[in-house]
């Protein structure tokens, strides 16, 4: 079974080309994951984030992780740490921002390696000219393994 022939895919090649608000989201996204994952800056990172941001897993098979958990897991239990985005690109609808890109990290979490790499979906919400992330969703290898399974039904 080809991808080429669903909708989406069967687009020709299309030349990415970011409005100046989405060219903003995809700089803070940037901003934000070098914050949170190299410089700890919790200051910071409350000004970048909603206070009711949550972070889940793309199928939701897991319980959304609040702000307060995610600091918490950021300052105790992340260490060595290394991160990528790819095909970084965004969309604007109002007041609201949505970044979607691949991802690949490894590390360290309580004392344990983990490597995993896949596809993220941060929602951004614009108050005034300030952008601040609400909410992540991503989709690892075991969620991606999971969309594949589907296909052996």
């Amino acid at each position: 079974m080809s991808s080429a022939n669903t909708p989406a895919a069967s687009q020709p090649a299309f030349d990415y080309q970011p409005t100046p608000d989405e060219k903003e989201l995809l700089r803070l996204s940037q901003v934000w994951m070098d914050i949170a994952l190299r410089d700890k800056d919790e200051k910071r990172l409350r000004e970048m984030m909603d206070p009711q941001f949550t972070l889940q897993v793309w199928d939701a098979t897991r319980a959304p992780q609040p702000l307060e958990m995610w600091l918490k897991t950021l300052r105790s239990s992340l260490e060595k740490i290394e991160f990528e985005y790819g095909g970084l690109n965004a969309r604007v609808f109002g007041d609201v921002g949505v970044v979607y890109s691949r991802f690949w990290w490894k590390g360290t979490m309580n004392g344990k390696p983990f490597n995993d790499g896949g596809l993220m979906t941060d929602v951004w919400v614009r108050s005034g000219s300030k952008w601040r992330v609400l909410a992540r969703r991503s989709a690892g290898h075991q969620q991606l393994q999971a969309a594949a399974d589907m296909q052996k039904r």
